[in-house]
């Protein structure tokens, strides 16, 4: 049933939002530290200049933001956890992994989603000869369901759809992706997993 429930709320959310921006998403591709970017409209290239403006001041703006995803856990941690949890839509083709990781490797990727999908199956199934529901049942579940879900989108097109950001999350590695709710019921499944009664 959890499994069912994923798959089918996770296909009706991404045509309806593939349908919404009608070709206004934008496209992964990948950098060299794996994590999946924009291809933005306008320029490509970023005049000498400015590029070593921005290279002498890069400590100093690193140090900024350190400092200023500090503040923003302390300000979550004061309760204004809502502000920077709040989505905004955002369509996104990954043809990678979670962000973008493998996307220049989609056969690779492939084989190791369906090795992955067969042994929580295993799991489940060893789960389900218990006679009752468990946690380990439970993320085992959620895991499936997200996986099926995102398996089928690479197999059919060749990337996963994701619409769900949240850009003003203090870690701004994490701020910087998008999420489908496939990716929420796998997140949901290792938490159940790490926090199972064992």
């Amino acid at each position: 049933m959890i499994i069912a429930s994923i798959i089918v709320a996770d296909k009706i959310l991404k045509e309806y939002f593939k349908s919404s921006f009608q070709g206004k998403h934008r496209e992964v591709r990948t950098k060299g530290n794996g994590f999946g970017v924009r291809k933005e409209a306008g320029k490509q290239k970023v005049k000498e200049n400015l590029f070593r403006k921005k290279e002498q001041n890069k400590a100093e703006l690193k140090q900024k933001r350190n400092n200023k995803e500090k503040n923003d856990w302390k300000n979550i941690g004061e309760g204004n956890w809502r502000e920077y949890l709040s989505p905004t839509i955002e369509l996104l083709e990954n043809k990678g992994a979670a962000s973008g990781i493998m996307a220049k490797h989609p056969k690779i990727l492939k084989i190791i989603s369906a090795a992955m999908l067969c042994f929580c199956e295993l799991a489940l199934g060893k789960e389900r000869q218990k006679g009752k529901t468990t946690m380990t049942g439970i993320g085992y579940a959620l895991l499936l369901g997200g996986g099926i879900s995102n398996f089928i989108d690479r197999m059919k097109k060749g990337s996963v759809t994701d619409y769900v950001r949240f850009p003003k999350f203090p870690v701004k590695k994490i701020s910087e992706l998008v999420f489908n709710l496939s990716d929420f019921g796998i997140f949901a499944g290792v938490f159940c997993l790490l926090f199972r009664k064992k």
